[in-house]
């Protein structure tokens, strides 16, 4: 997890990246993650087997669509 944090760190301190939105995904994250109060078991990670697919899915089609309009303009 530090290797990450590391990496984004770095990475957002590039030109042209905005280290902004890194700052309020962390800060977002930090407090989402203090909601939860224990881990979970394999029964209750279990359930989240097919819902992490379909947010999965949502992400990977968004990007499609956002390729797809990044190109649509270049011709």
């Amino acid at each position: 997890l530090l290797r990450w944090l590391i990496y984004i760190v770095v990475l957002s301190l590039l030109p042209g990246i905005d280290w902004s939105a890194h700052a309020g995904g962390f800060a977002a994250g930090a407090l989402l993650g203090l909601t939860v109060r224990d881990y979970m078991t394999s029964r209750q990670a279990a359930r989240w087997v097919w819902p992490a697919y379909g947010a999965g899915g949502a992400v990977a089609l968004c990007l499609l669509f956002a390729v797809w309009n990044y190109f649509s303009h270049l011709l």
